[in-house]
């Protein structure tokens, strides 16, 4: 019966989604896979129904899933990796991204346990104007230290970032932007900016050790979370 109860308020929400209207009682949540560790598909269940059956791939995400407002259990696997479950509140009237990342863990020796999947929830963010990267760790480490070189400007910005909290940072005022993003030294990826918006810069650990850095744009999107 509950599963009926869901199926039918799901075709009443798509309906209603068509039509342009979205439920007061309605809140929405993205996914994004920053999984490197491990081997094949990510697998995403909410609620016990996987949401996407094919898998994720390294930084792909769903577009904004509608929910009723209310507690939501998120599974997230791979294998190759310890999976991560989470409890996630969804709140009427807004918008949240759960981010799936892994962190190598080690016992009191220093060998390690494997790659644990950990999830963490960014609220939505107003955009805001001019040409802004919002940096996000997802490292090991407490803070992190970026060096960005603007090819256009030929300007070198250093910025901290501290872990799963936002930095915001604006490169130039107008135009485009073309960042080589450097992490104690090693080059980790290069940031695109061609509008104004919310664009993101997430920085994570690779399965070999080294950090790496994606990027997208996205018209709403998150401040700090945990």
């Amino acid at each position: 019966m509950k599963r009926i109860c869901s199926l039918l308020f799901l075709l009443s929400l798509q309906l209603c989604l068509a039509q342009g209207e979205v439920p007061d009682d309605v809140g929405f949540v993205r996914f994004m896979n920053l999984i490197d560790a491990g081997q094949g598909k990510v697998d995403l269940k909410i609620d016990g129904s996987t949401i996407w059956k094919p898998g994720y791939t390294l930084g792909q995400r769903t577009g904004a899933l509608p929910y009723r407002g209310g507690k939501r259990s998120f599974l997230v696997s791979r294998e190759g990796c310890l999976p991560a479950e989470r409890e996630i509140t969804v709140e009427a009237g807004k918008a949240q991204t759960v981010v799936a990342f892994a962190e190598e863990e080690f016992d009191e020796n220093g060998e390690s346990l494997g790659w644990q999947i950990k999830l963490a929830r960014l609220a939505q963010h107003t955009p805001e104007s001019g040409l802004v990267v919002t940096f996000i760790s997802f490292c090991k480490e407490d803070v992190i230290d970026l060096e960005i070189t603007e090819a256009m400007s030929q300007k070198t910005f250093k910025q901290a970032v501290n872990k799963r909290r936002t930095t915001r940072l604006k490169l130039v005022e107008n135009g485009r932007v073309r960042a080589s993003v450097k992490c104690g030294g090693d080059y980790i990826g290069t940031i695109k900016v061609d509008d104004e918006g919310n664009y993101v810069a997430f920085i994570f650990e690779g399965d070999e050790g080294r950090k790496k850095l994606i990027t997208f744009y996205d018209p709403e999107f998150m401040i700090s979370g945990s």
